[in-house]
């Protein structure tokens, strides 16, 4: 008997991230997400390709906020970032989250960069 997704996706959507089946649109796309029910990431985050989501990763702006992630970034589980109002910018090439990361702009004007190749 098939899973029926339209609940879990109406419960996405409603609280502004992609469904699952746009989750999986994702990999299509060129990026490695390891778990995609449990990757949340906001339907207004700009994404690059190349990057790889491990389980339990939280990624949310708001449309009036920006997070913008370029390629070939590792998010590991825990990392959560969190525009609302303000900007994240995250480079290439980053590992963000091993023994977690949280990075929030959650304030008028706030702006966290994150160059490349960082960890």
């Amino acid at each position: 008997m098939p899973f029926d997704l339209a609940p879990l996706d109406r419960l996405r959507r409603d609280k502004g991230y992609l469904t699952v089946s746009e989750v999986f649109a994702l990999i299509e796309a060129g990026n490695v997400v390891l778990d995609p029910f449990s990757l949340l990431l906001g339907r207004h985050v700009r994404l690059g390709r190349g990057n790889v989501f491990y389980p339990t990763v939280s990624i949310w702006c708001d449309e009036m906020s920006e997070i913008t992630i370029a390629d070939r970034n590792t998010f590991h589980t825990g990392t959560v970032l969190y525009a609302s109002p303000g900007r994240i910018v995250v480079g290439t090439g980053n590992e963000l989250g091993e023994r977690g990361f949280v990075a929030k702009a959650n304030r008028a004007g706030a702006v966290i960069e994150v160059g490349g190749h960082g960890r």
